[in-house]
């Protein structure tokens, strides 16, 4: 029975203090007392990092080469999910859900938002929404940052319209980012 105890306090300690540095936050290998990313210092919170363009610059070069738009969607609490681009998918079908609510003047296609709804930056902002996070980073390797096409109205007014009031989301891109502010009331 010793032997048992024994184990399960050694497992718990190593829980406690070895698990915690093979975790991630932001994207960065983190330890017990620092966290560096490839070139640079991981932010703290998410507020540092929808301001660090060193740190934005690494992330999109973890994913530049990827074939289709790809996304890196950090929470409040720095975790990192990835997205691609495609009509697919639980997060196609939450930002599909999140845009037939307007009508087919504001959104277009067949159906309506359809066409938004598969790109990174929709499919971003319905999973915050459905968590409930109101402020989130995303990067997207696409050079241009944000598309002004997609179902009309693009992408940067598709995430004002799946995100609610008073959510904000930071998306960075290959040489720029901006703030995108939640307009959808509810």
């Amino acid at each position: 029975m010793r032997k048992f105890v024994v184990a399960v306090v050694v497992a718990v300690l190593a829980w406690i203090f070895v698990v915690p540095s093979c975790s991630t936050t932001f994207g960065c290998e983190s330890a017990p007392a620092t966290a560096h990313a490839d070139s640079g210092s991981c932010p703290d919170d998410i507020d540092e990092a929808a301001e660090d363009a060193d740190w934005a610059a690494d992330r999109i070069a973890s994913i530049e080469d990827d074939p289709v738009t790809t996304g890196l969607l950090y929470d409040e609490d720095g975790t990192e999910m990835r997205i691609e681009s495609g009509e697919s998918g639980d997060a196609y079908d939450l930002a599909l859900e999140y845009l037939q609510v307007y009508p087919s003047s504001v959104v277009g296609d067949q159906p309506k938002g359809r066409q938004a709804a598969g790109h990174v930056e929709s499919k971003a902002a319905a999973l915050m929404r459905s968590a409930g996070q109101t402020s989130g980073v995303l990067v997207i390797n696409h050079p241009r940052g944000p598309c002004p096409y997609a179902s009309r109205v693009g992408c940067g007014a598709a995430m004002q319209l799946i995100l609610p009031e008073g959510s904000t989301i930071t998306v960075w891109w290959p040489g720029g980012h901006r703030a995108y502010r939640g307009r959808a009331e509810g």
